[in-house]
């Protein structure tokens, strides 16, 4: 009889072009199924909490997949083979029905920024002028994206979903004394496309006076467009935490 387990990971996702598998770019679905495969030396594919875009890390993800036969050593052995950039947190053995994207109660973001030049930071932080932007707007803003559930303003068009709802619980925009260094955190249930690096991209706006609260405010409650809606890039953000109830 099969197996179900859930692989806790972490990634750096600067050499991944997301984690779903792609037809002709390295994913890290792809980078573990190989792994997998090569250790039960048979077709082996895993099923993720969800998808996180090319350039994006984790701190924390899971995956399951279905052993085909016990093997000893399954632990140790896959945190020899995996490669350098991911690494295997721990192994959980759950039932056969429990489901690695269905049965997230929560998934968390951190975005993290830095102000200026930061050549040790450049590749898992955003550059920006920090010390220019009004915190205390910044501030006003997260709380409307606590408030309104419709996320169609900062969402890309897509004819496949039924809703753009998205169970915002925490928003918060964080900066250090010296105004060098600052983390944007989200916690929901589900998240839209690209949504987090647009909620980001709009909170930049608001807090260098290119974008009101108020305007903010009236597209979430009208379901209208911004009159600027900018993502920023995926480096600096992270898959900080996923929460299941059994685990």
């Amino acid at each position: 009889m099969k197996q179900r387990y859930f692989l806790e990971i972490a990634y750096d996702g600067s050499n991944y072009f997301g984690w779903q598998i792609q037809p002709k770019q390295i994913s890290v679905q792809e980078a573990i199924q190989k792994v997998l495969s090569q250790f039960y030396n048979q077709e082996i594919k895993i099923v993720g909490c969800g998808r996180t875009d090319t350039g994006v890390h984790a701190k924390q993800y899971f995956t399951h997949f279905d052993a085909p036969f016990h093997r000893e050593k399954l632990e140790n052995s896959l945190r020899l083979m995996f490669p350098e950039d991911i690494s295997l947190l721990a192994i959980h053995k759950v039932s056969n029905e429990a489901h690695s994207r269905f049965d997230a109660t929560e998934r968390s973001y951190t975005y993290y920024l830095h102000h200026g030049k930061d050549i040790f930071n450049r590749q898992f932080s955003l550059a920006t002028k920090l010390k220019n932007l009004n915190f205390e707007a910044i501030e006003e803003a997260c709380k409307i994206f606590v408030q309104e559930k419709n996320y169609e303003p900062l969402s890309k068009k897509n004819d496949t979903l039924n809703n753009y709802h998205s169970m915002v619980s925490k928003a918060i925009f964080t900066v250090n004394e010296t105004k060098t260094k600052a983390v944007f955190e989200v916690t929901a249930n589900r998240y839209l496309h690209n949504q987090i690096r647009r909620m980001l991209g709009t909170l930049l706006n608001i807090g260098q006076g290119k974008l009101s609260v108020k305007e903010l405010e009236e597209a979430m409650q009208n379901n209208t467009l911004l009159k600027r809606n900018d993502t920023v890039p995926s480096h600096g953000l992270f898959l900080h935490s996923i929460k299941y109830p059994y685990i």
